[in-house]
This record gives structure tokens, sequence and C-alpha cells, in this order.
């Protein structure tokens, strides 16, 4: 596996961990954008539609920071998970990221955003068990 794909993983889970510190409407504010980008993206089916959006998420994050945000604030952590969500899908055709690494991603962000939102902000970001499974695949990185 590579150091660069392990890099990029934990800093997308380590980032999503500390979104689940984030105070719980601030977590279902995010967790719905990152939503409107995957369902966009699987509606699609294309892949050159998926890298339109990771771009356009790369364009809001920089417009965020440039409007005096941090990247706990929703206008850059909803783009910036949904661009690693996007970028991790195109990665397991295009192997950009190890196929481990890319599923790991995509999964946690998955779980992570659906959790929230069925629970309207009333449950943290992660599960015990989705801190489990990060540990599980840090352990073969």
């Amino acid at each position: 596996m590579s150091s660069a794909s392990t890099s990029y993983a934990e800093s997308v889970l380590s980032h999503l961990e500390k979104v689940q510190q984030l105070p719980a409407e601030v977590q279902t504010d995010i967790a719905r954008r990152v939503d409107s980008y995957i369902k966009m993206a699987k509606a699609a089916k294309e892949e050159g539609v998926v890298a339109m959006l990771a771009s356009n998420a790369a364009e809001e994050q920089a417009k965020a920071i440039g409007q005096g945000g941090d990247t706990m604030d929703p206008r850059w952590a909803a783009p910036a998970i949904a661009e690693a969500w996007c970028y991790a899908t195109i990665s397991l055709s295009k192997g950009y990221l190890d196929q481990l690494h890319a599923q790991a991603i995509i999964g946690a962000i998955e779980r992570s955003h659906r959790a929230v939102l069925a629970n309207d902000g009333e449950r943290s970001w992660h599960s015990r068990e989705q801190q489990d499974h990060r540990r599980v695949w840090l352990a073969f990185s």
C-alpha cells in the first residue's frame, strides 16, 4: 500500500473524527450538504460527473477559506468531505488510492452522514463501530 494513499485516508478519517466533535446542528448541516453531493454523483453514474462534482467541491472549499472560514466551517467541511468521497469513488476504477483506503473512505463518509441524518443530528458523527472499523483498516496499512 502506498504511503500517499495511507496519508490521504488518515487525513480524511481524522477530519471526520473532528467533525463528530462539532455541535449536532453543525453536524447535521454538514451531513445534508454531503448527502446532496453523493446523491447527485450516484444519480449520474458517470465518472466524468463525479470528477466535475469533486472539482466544484474544491472550488467551494477555496471560496469558504477566502471568506474567512476554517476547516470546521460547514461551508468548507462539507465540500471537503464530498470531494474526498468523489475522489475515493473515482479511485476505485482509476487506482489513485489503494482500493482498501478508497473503500474505507467511502464507507466511513456514507455511514457517517446517514447516521447523522437518520438521527437528525442527535447522534455523534461516528459510532463506536465506525471507530473500530478505522482501527482495523489502519492495522492493515
